[in-house]
């Protein structure tokens, strides 16, 4: 059986909005939430932060969260992937971001089950059906060594964004949110979603 593990981006530099995986919601910082949320699906989980001094704070935020912590290069996040996936021995990769709190369990183990040995990458994106925050990208480790051998530079920052402008190269299974209730078989599908 694969072993699987959820790989949880994150770091305070944010250009938009520094810090915001710290920032408080509902009384718990933002990163807490995804944690949860996404331990709920996947029970081993490694959060890849930058080795950034100003990332130290977002390390010891996170130190008694039931994770895995794994720092590495600051801007080649697809390295950072790579290499917290190894320490683990990880077949199957579940690419989470850090600033996603309501990341929703029930659909990262849709695509997480979507990823079969006839695909080499499996999402909620391609196409996009889910709103956004509810983000989740599924891969296998062969797939990510791959990616670090034929991405283009500015595609080692955003992990696999190769593969969205490359859909021809890959075997991409995608997961399409049809939880409007139309009919009975509407509904049964949404209570077993709910669950």
């Amino acid at each position: 059986m694969p072993i699987t593990v959820a790989i949880i981006q994150a770091r305070m530099g944010s250009s938009r909005l520094p810090g915001k995986v710290l920032m408080d919601i509902n009384g718990k910082p933002m990163i807490h939430h995804v944690i949860e949320r996404t331990l709920k699906a996947i029970p081993e989980v490694i959060l890849a932060i930058p080795n950034l001094s100003q990332d130290d704070v977002l390390a010891h935020a996170c130190r008694d969260m039931g994770v895995r912590i794994y720092r590495g290069h600051p801007t080649d996040v697809l390295c950072r992937y790579i290499k917290a996936a190894q320490e683990v021995e990880a077949d199957k990769i579940i690419r989470v971001t850090g600033d996603c709190p309501i990341i929703e369990p029930n659909v990262i183990s849709h695509v997480e089950d979507r990823l079969t040995e006839q695909y080499d990458y499996a999402s909620n994106l391609y196409p996009r059906s889910y709103p956004k925050g509810l983000d989740c990208e599924a891969l296998w480790f062969d797939t990510l060594l791959r990616l670090d051998r034929i991405s283009e530079p500015q595609d080692r920052e955003h992990v696999t964004s190769f593969i969205g402008r490359n859909q021809s190269l890959f075997r991409i299974a995608n997961v399409i949110d049809n939880r409007s209730v139309d009919t009975q078989a509407d509904l049964d599908a949404v209570r077993h979603w709910m669950k």
